[in-house]
């Protein structure tokens, strides 16, 4: 249920409450006044407590982040000293409570699709769309560029893109 609009501390507007002069009308005028000032005031100090939290969050998530990178930095190095597993993609390093992982160095190949379609008809669907997983299986990338392994051509419309090795620490 609304509150009803407070004319002042101790009375609301009733029903037969109407303004019909000009008394009445400058009585009404200073009644926003007054309770717009009022709110303008508690929104100003509210703001002012929120500001004060913002600045101590930032300040927060700052020291933490920097604490982390700091600890993740000597973890990074330590990984460097230890025996870790090795996969294709990726080497670990297992710990009681965590785990250190560091994500290899990749290349994927990004297929300029308009262009190969020209060049691989046989990999074009009815659509037409470059039947691109299926056109992959026949690319190797070597020594950074896209060669056809059944031609031994180098392809000139796909592009080679390396993502560099990116170190992380679960917990």
């Amino acid at each position: 249920m609304e509150e009803p609009f407070v004319i002042n501390d101790d009375a609301t507007v009733d029903e037969a409450f109407s303004i019909d002069n000009d008394v009445k009308a400058e009585w009404a005028l200073n009644k926003i006044r007054e309770r717009a000032a009022e709110r303008d005031r508690i929104v100003s100090a509210s703001q002012g407590v929120i500001d004060t939290y913002q600045a101590i969050i930032d300040k927060e998530n700052k020291g933490a982040d920097e604490a982390i990178a700091f600890m993740e930095g000597l973890l990074l190095r330590y990984f460097g000293t230890v025996e870790h597993k090795a996969t294709k993609t990726q080497e670990t390093y297992r710990l009681p409570t965590g785990r250190l992982k560091m994500k290899l160095a990749t290349e994927t190949m990004e297929p300029d699709k308009e262009e190969l379609m020209k060049v691989y008809p046989d990999f074009v669907e009815q659509k037409p769309s470059l039947q691109w997983g299926e056109l992959k299986k026949r690319l190797q990338i070597v020594d950074g560029k896209v060669i056809d392994t059944e031609t031994g051509e180098i392809v000139q419309d796909v592009t080679v893109e390396s993502t560099p090795p990116k170190f992380s620490v679960e917990v």
